[in-house]
């Protein structure tokens, strides 16, 4: 525990991961701490809290934060792949159209309409959700990755013992790229 918490460089997360897994640590997500966030997240799928859990410790793991490469890795074939992608666009879906983690959501999205893009050029397009779902999903798994929020703030792999077993936190931050 000691020897992770006393890994403090500029690559601090992937070390402390790399450190855990190179020592043979046994990972297992247990809950989302925040309710209203846990809450939300089934309101989309009752497994999304585990879904994201491992994607998000894959992109220590990998030193990756790409989502769409992320679903690449975290999946071994096409049905695995589909079922990943169809998750993760329901969240990123959610999240750009009305959910906030700190907030209890109603499933309901708060934006009409979709998504206007201007590209470096100067043209406008507007990615309607009613009429191009598809796209719009499309759009987000390629233009959103996984950030890294303050380490020291939220004590991300600061390991801890409560009740003679081991834990640690990760905070899951997502943005455009």
């Amino acid at each position: 525990m000691n020897q992770s918490n006393l890994i403090n460089i500029k690559k601090k997360l992937l070390d402390r991961c790399r450190f855990l897994l190179k020592n043979s640590a046994i990972i297992n997500f247990v809950k989302v701490q925040s309710d209203i966030f846990d809450y939300n997240l089934k309101l989309i799928d009752s497994n999304l809290d585990k879904i994201l859990a491992d994607i998000l410790f894959l992109s220590y793991q990998d030193n990756e934060k790409d989502i769409k490469k992320l679903l690449n890795l975290i999946s071994s074939n096409n049905d695995e792949y589909n079922f990943y992608k169809k998750k993760i666009s329901d969240f990123t879906n959610a999240v750009t159209f009305g959910m906030r983690a700190g907030e209890k959501w109603n499933g309901t999205n708060e934006v009409n309409g979709g998504i206007i893009l201007i590209t470096k050029t100067g043209e406008v397009y507007l990615l309607d959700l009613v009429y191009f779902e598809d796209i719009v999903n499309k759009y987000l798994i390629d233009n959103i990755k996984l950030d890294s929020p303050s380490s020291s703030r939220y004590k991300m792999f600061d390991i801890y013992k409560e009740n003679g077993k081991y834990y640690f936190k990760l905070n899951l931050q997502v943005r455009f790229k």
